[in-house]
């Protein structure tokens, strides 16, 4: 996964949308955490209630909406200079837990803790780091590998770049 090109490429979509308020960051950390709910949703192993225990086709899909977010608040970390550098394919690897129920609600508690952080400490580069990693652990435990990940994120940020051309 070459992540300086995903970074590159987000920041070519976000430049697209030109979204500029003050309030982009909370926003983006709470469409990230709505992601990961629905690709819960579509991952269905919480469900224990439900027969019916597969992952619907969608997954994969839910995931990379997620992932687009995760290098998007990279970015906009960045830009406030709340974080020194974006990582790089040799500082991430995937962290991660021995059960998946606990996997997303690390992923959450995570967003939450760097969302509360930034502006309250010098750099949040650590936590971010933390954030994308776990991230990418849930990817990996959904049962995707970083090819995948990296294809279908290809594939919705040009579905992305259309919605704007359509006035999504």
């Amino acid at each position: 996964m070459n992540l300086s090109k995903l970074f590159e490429i987000q920041n070519g979509l976000r430049n697209h949308i030109g979204y500029a308020k003050e309030d982009k960051l909370e926003k983006m950390f709470l469409a990230f955490i709505v992601e990961v709910g629905e690709c819960a949703n579509e991952w269905r192993g919480f469900k224990y209630w439900s027969q019916n225990q597969e992952p619907k086709e969608k997954l994969l899909e839910e995931y990379a909406d997620g992932f687009h977010f995760v290098i998007d608040i990279g970015i906009e970390l960045l830009e406030k200079e709340e974080i020194k550098s974006l990582p790089t394919f040799n500082h991430v690897y995937p962290v991660k837990n021995p059960d998946i129920v606990n996997q997303f609600k690390d992923v959450i508690r995570s967003t939450i803790i760097l969302e509360m952080l930034q502006g309250v400490i010098s750099y949040v580069d650590d936590e971010y780091r933390l954030f994308f990693q776990l991230y990418l652990g849930l990817g990996e435990m959904l049962g995707f590998t970083w090819d995948q990940i990296e294809q279908a994120y290809l594939e919705k940020n040009k579905e992305n770049h259309e919605r704007q051309n359509n006035g999504y």
